[in-house]
């Protein structure tokens, strides 16, 4: 049980390494483009991040280690179900991503904890 949770943990931290990448090849073919595209996207696209963030994936906010920290010495579990949670998770990769693009300086390994 617990090598198959791994294991999907492992995919899972692949899948969004390669979206992370993906998003920043993207920001560079944009810059690419058109360099002076970055002072409309970059806050405009900030902008979005906090409105979805806010709207859809609260709780999403932060890199996530000090939640996945403190749930570790919690032992209520329904407790540790609403924090650390799918939707949060679907959150911080695909806003990390978005961050990406806009040329956040972020990285993908906090959320990946």
């Amino acid at each position: 049980m617990y090598c198959s949770g791994a294991v999907l943990i492992g995919i899972i931290s692949v899948i969004f390494a390669h979206l992370g990448d993906a998003a920043a090849g993207l920001r560079y073919r944009i810059v690419v483009l058109n360099a002076w595209s970055m002072l409309l996207i970059a806050p405009l696209g900030m902008i979005t991040i906090t409105w979805l963030t806010r709207l859809l994936f609260n709780g999403a906010q932060g890199s996530g280690i000090p939640q996945t920290i403190a749930t570790l010495h919690m032992h209520n579990f329904m407790l540790v179900d609403k924090i650390l949670t799918l939707r949060i998770a679907l959150g911080k990769v695909l806003m990390t991503c978005l961050g990406l693009i806009c040329g956040a300086s972020i990285g993908r390994e906090g959320p990946s904890v």
